[in-house]
């Protein structure tokens, strides 16, 4: 800017500056401008101001002429006339940042940039002030800087350890809660070296730390210390200067034991990646190994086969059998299935009774061979509770890249090749070709009668009870969809869902179930009725939609429906991308709904991503209720979930709740709410009323 200045000729003695300004400032810039007169004290008198000023601030019009004490409070000049006459003394810019109140009462954060304009003298003849609207910047830090503190109460039902030491790190004292962390009573640990405690591995870092605090910082690090009864422990530590007579003489540390936390954390986050039922790989896996087989098999010319396996009658055994039974028929098929394909492949429970089987480096040769080992091994019974069970599988198979260049193409060959396995009688294995989609599988007609169900509402919502477990009472509800076709009659949403996912119809569907729930309370509300929290599923392609806030805020507005009865339920899955997952949230929370995770503990979380989103409850997915009272590895989890929801200061609705031993256990560690056949199946909206007044009295 002084350059351009500079490089005008006779720019003070022929009175371009008013000129330049507008050509080069004011016509360029929607950020609010001020030139200010140099005069001597320094003073600063108003030269020009542009458009922006006068719209948004309380500088009055007439404002050019006066001096800066002529305009602004003496607060307001506190805060940057010493800015000011810096830039004027030294020449050189510099930016501060403060509060501006605008003339329509609004507060925002300001970033200033102040430049001297100094003449051929080397006199400062002006300064320009550029000042941008920080706001939504500097709100976001609090946000963030507020969850990071909600998140270091995570622990705070722990009594902390508070340890003062000296300059050469030995122990001066040390509250009782020391002797937990380190099994050391203040006595032992009187005149010893904090050093002596540490983890060998950590003790460089630990060292590095200790002398930054001793040079005045304050510093937070987690390390590892050796109990006196020889465990390693994790434990997080603040260090800050003891200070006294402004000089240091050694440091606090305020510890906390984490290693429970660790343990924890690792478990949730390896459900992310693992089927908790049999050990092999999920869908998250799947996905994600999936798309790095095909993007190196398009870099490296490599090609691999694509298994889809399901049991035939699983559904008959599991019905007749009980699903304690089925589980365990599912864990022995996974681990007779990873006996066959050992370290040349990958297996994933896609779902139900559905495996998914990488074969890397295979070609169609190499493929039917394992796929003739897999079929032929469920000859052989499987011994289930003293019991011999015999079951088959079918399997479809699609090569990449022959049949198939994407994951989705890849898995729905492979399903195709399945149905025609299923359809020709089961127990057996077919290679995907392109004749198989003249035969008109049931997936393509599904899909055909989907497109006429979105066109013609086909679609009704059923509501299924919330209830809290300790009062009984009805306090919410969650809208689930179903679909009764012409065609095919009752079709599961296990079914079609994921079809809609798939043909990109869940937009559609989504936006008709968001915009029927606001029509539904509108209703009640209409009638009388007391209203109640609804939840509504979004699945991961819908949270990534452009529009998905808008879209939301148009339902609530047309509906004219309070937002805090709406609570969007989201998987962990639809969060892989943290920041645009935090963005978004925020979004929501802003229309005033209320967020939910739905299914928590089964997609990909860690409580270092948990802590900045804002949610208001977790859902504890039912396949952990289901095994609670037979599996203390789900007894854990959901014992860890309810006590990091309560310190988080989140709700808990524990899903799939069908006993009353799950019940008394989730009252008994203080679960909120629960929903599931033991208070209710999901009903349509007319009998919603009858079951709320039903609870309530």
């Amino acid at each position: 800017m002084q350059e351009l200045l500079k490089s005008e000729s006779q720019l003070f003695s022929k009175g371009n500056l008013e000129k330049v300004i507008q050509r080069v400032i004011f016509d360029s810039v929607q950020d609010m401008i001020f030139l200010m007169k140099v005069e001597e004290g320094p003073t600063f008198k108003y030269a020009a101001v542009n458009q922006a000023v006068l719209e948004n601030t309380n500088v009055p019009k007439d404002c050019v002429g006066k001096y800066l004490h002529d305009v602004l409070s003496e607060e307001v000049l506190e805060t940057i006339l010493g800015n000011y006459e810096k830039v004027t003394k030294e020449k050189v810019s510099c930016s501060f940042q403060d509060k501006i109140t605008l003339n329509n009462g609004k507060t925002i954060y300001g970033e200033s940039i102040l430049t001297p304009i100094v003449d051929d003298d080397d006199v400062c003849q002006y300064v320009i002030s550029v000042t941008r609207d920080i706001t939504v910047m500097v709100e976001e830090k609090i946000r963030m800087d507020e969850n990071e503190q909600r998140y270091r109460s995570l622990f705070d039902y722990n009594m902390d350890a508070i340890i003062s030491l000296d300059e050469r790190g030995r122990f001066l004292n040390a509250n009782p809660s020391t002797q937990d962390i380190t099994g050391y009573t203040e006595k032992e640990l009187l005149n010893r070296s904090i050093q002596s405690l540490i983890y060998d591995d950590d003790q460089g870092y630990f060292e590095r730390i200790f002398h930054r605090t001793l040079s005045g910082d304050k510093e937070t690090l987690t390390c590892r210390i050796i109990h006196k009864k020889g465990m390693v422990h994790y434990i997080q530590m603040v260090t800050v200067p003891i200070v006294i007579n402004e000089n240091i003489t050694g440091i606090y540390i305020i510890a906390r034991d984490i290693t429970e936390r660790r343990k924890n954390e690792l478990t949730i986050e390896r459900l992310a990646y693992y089927d908790d039922l049999t050990g092999v790989m999920n869908r998250t896996s799947l996905i994600k190994d999936l798309s790095q087989a095909v993007k190196k098999g398009k870099k490296f010319n490599q090609n691999f086969a694509l298994m889809y396996l399901d049991l035939d009658r699983f559904k008959l055994l599991n019905d007749t059998m009980g699903h304690n039974v089925g589980d365990l028929l599912l864990k022995k098929v996974a681990n007779r299935i990873l006996n066959i394909v050992r370290n040349s492949s990958a297996v994933f429970r896609q779902g139900g009774d559905e495996f998914i089987i990488i074969l890397r480096g295979a070609n169609h040769k190499k493929s039917e061979e394992v796929a003739k080992k897999i079929v032929e091994s469920f000859n052989k019974p499987f011994l289930l509770n003293r019991k011999e069970v015999y079951i088959t599988s079918s399997i479809g198979i699609s090569l990449f890249p022959k049949d198939g260049e994407t994951e989705n193409e890849l898995i729905q060959n492979a399903d195709t090749a399945l149905y025609q396995v299923k359809q020709s009688g089961k127990n057996h294995y077919r290679f995907y070709s392109e004749e198989m989609v003249k035969g008109t599988p049931r997936t393509l007609l599904l899909e055909t009668e989907l497109r006429k169900a979105v066109l013609a509402n086909e679609f009704i919502l059923f509501y299924q009870p919330q209830v809290n477990i300790q009062t009984n009472e009805v306090e919410s509800f969650e809208a689930l969809i179903r679909w009764e076709s012409p065609e095919f009659g009752f079709v599961s949403p296990g079914e079609f869902i994921p079809l809609a996912e798939e043909t990109g119809l869940i937009i559609p569907i989504g936006r008709w179930v968001i915009h029927e729930v606001c029509r539904q309370l509108a209703e009640w509300k209409k009638e009388g009725f007391p209203l109640a929290t609804i939840g509504l599923n979004l699945s991961t392609r819908q949270f990534q939609q452009a529009d998905l806030v808008e879209m939301i805020e148009e339902a609530i507005h047309t509906h004219d429906i309070d937002p805090k009865y709406l609570d969007i339920e989201i998987t962990e899955g639809a969060m892989y991308d943290a920041r645009e997952a935090v963005h978004v949230l925020n979004q929501l929370k802003a229309l005033g709904v209320k967020v939910s995770i739905d299914d928590f503990g089964t997609g990909y979380s860690s409580l270092a991503h948990l802590k900045h989103f804002p949610i208001d409850t977790l859902k504890i997915d039912k396949s952990f209720i289901h095994d609670l009272l037979s599996d203390k590895d789900s007894e854990a989890i959901v014992s860890t979930i309810l006590h990091m929801a309560r310190v988080l200061d989140m709700d808990v609705v524990a899903e799939g709740v069908e006993t009353m031993e799950e019940v008394q256990f989730l009252k008994q560690k203080k679960c909120e709410k629960a929903q599931g056949f033991y208070y209710s199946r999901p009903v349509p909206a007319q009998k919603v009323e009858e079951i709320y007044f039903q609870t309530q009295s």
